[in-house]
């Protein structure tokens, strides 16, 4: 009985060690999607940064909080549907082509997350691309709950605010 305590203690705390180094990884998620749209028409849409929320399905209110609307160090601060605040800002920009953008503050269980967003015409319509990137807080705690709950709720949210841009942008 006693080796069996010993080697259930000993895989807990290996279970509690692979966590623990997996907190420090950077997790990357890549979205893209295709818009029946000019390029240019999605990169009015994109750069607006109050413009989120009418194709963010969480985002109930987007308000600009820097005196430029658009451009670097263009701030939101977005309400999500459950009452949360978030607050973002761009951090560099190639007109017309891609932006990046950082989370700045939010009781979201990450460190820090920061995406890149572009767009290029591609067949006659608007291939739009994005790589973001985030850690995650609370160590070994936050590591799992990243592989078992925060990863996939992530793909799927960005899945739809993609396919809710598509639809947004290809309705205007």
């Amino acid at each position: 009985m006693k080796k069996i305590f010993k080697w259930t203690g000993i895989i807990l705390l290996l279970i509690i060690v692979v966590f623990q180094i997996l907190s420090y990884q950077t997790i990357t998620l890549h979205h893209e999607v295709l818009i029946n749209a000019p390029k240019e028409k999605v990169w009015l849409v994109l750069n607006n940064i109050e413009e989120v929320e009418n194709y963010n399905p969480q985002v109930s209110d987007a308000t600009c909080l820097s005196d430029n609307h658009e451009g670097v160090n263009a701030s939101r601060q977005c309400t999500m549907d459950d009452g949360t605040t978030v607050k973002r800002k761009v951090l560099a920009i190639d007109p017309g082509n891609s932006m990046t953008m950082e989370l700045y503050e939010s009781s979201w269980p990450v460190k820090n997350m920061k995406w890149t967003t572009s767009i290029e015409t591609k067949d006659g319509a608007t291939l739009v691309k994005q790589d973001l990137e985030y850690n995650v807080r609370y160590g070994a705690f936050g590591a799992l709950l990243n592989t078992f709950v925060m990863k996939n709720k992530m793909n799927a949210s960005i899945n739809e605010v993609f396919s809710e841009l598509k639809k947004y942008v290809e309705s205007k």
